[in-house]
């Protein structure tokens, strides 16, 4: 018996013997308890959902540079992205850190924006620190 072999044959017993706790793992557990869970979410769905508003709140309100920061690397690097065809696509490349987005964002007084969006000076040139800048949502869209 090869070692792959012994390898199978051990996770195979192992199955058997402890399957009840595996399929607890794997979530047989919470669809057996599905109802409990669905009764307690209704009950308490006003606090539940003012939750995570003031948590989201929160982590935006103290670094609010994160969410341009990861769109923008989003729509660069992720193919699935809906707006990837314009940016990754076209070779545009995201070669920026969280801290120069930090800098960038501070550099701008972009917190004194209403609507702040990051933008690249020249349009078919990657995401870098010399390029990019922060401006008001409503020039940006008359640059397009």
């Amino acid at each position: 018996m090869t070692k792959k072999e012994k390898k199978k044959e051990y996770h195979r017993k192992y199955y058997i013997k402890n399957k009840k706790r595996i399929l607890e793992r794997q979530g047989k557990y919470y669809i057996e308890h599905r109802e409990e869970k669905a009764e307690y979410y209704v009950a308490n769905r006003e606090k539940i959902i003012e939750q995570r508003k003031k948590y989201g709140r929160k982590r935006r309100a103290e670094k609010p540079w994160e969410t341009h920061f990861k769109n923008a690397k989003q729509r660069c690097t992720y193919p699935n992205d809906k707006k990837f065809q314009y940016y990754g696509g076209r070779g545009i490349k995201f070669l920026l850190t969280m801290d120069w987005v930090e800098y960038l964002y501070k550099r701008d007084n972009a917190k004194d924006m209403e609507q702040s969006s990051i933008d690249r000076i020249d349009n078919d040139g990657n995401y870098t620190l010399e390029n990019c800048r922060f401006v008001e949502m409503s020039e940006n869209r008359k640059r397009k």
